[in-house]
């Protein structure tokens, strides 16, 4: 049986979004971005921004067998 991924494309706004999508802390999401490049950028504004179809690229390609 095959298995497929519906890749959602929802822009994820601020630390805590990310975290909660995530299940993680914000801690843990500042540490993701830093040390193994979690793809999210921050705003002129500070805000941290990404979405969950990155999110879930990222996550599809760095558990690669």
């Amino acid at each position: 049986m095959e298995v497929q991924f519906r890749l959602a494309d929802q822009i994820l706004r601020g630390l805590d979004e990310i975290a909660h999508y995530l299940r993680v802390s914000r801690r843990t999401v500042c540490r993701w971005i830093e040390e193994i490049g979690l793809p999210a950028m921050q705003t002129p504004a500070g805000t941290w921004i990404t979405s969950t179809r990155l999110i879930d690229q990222w996550i599809l390609a760095t558990n690669q067998v």
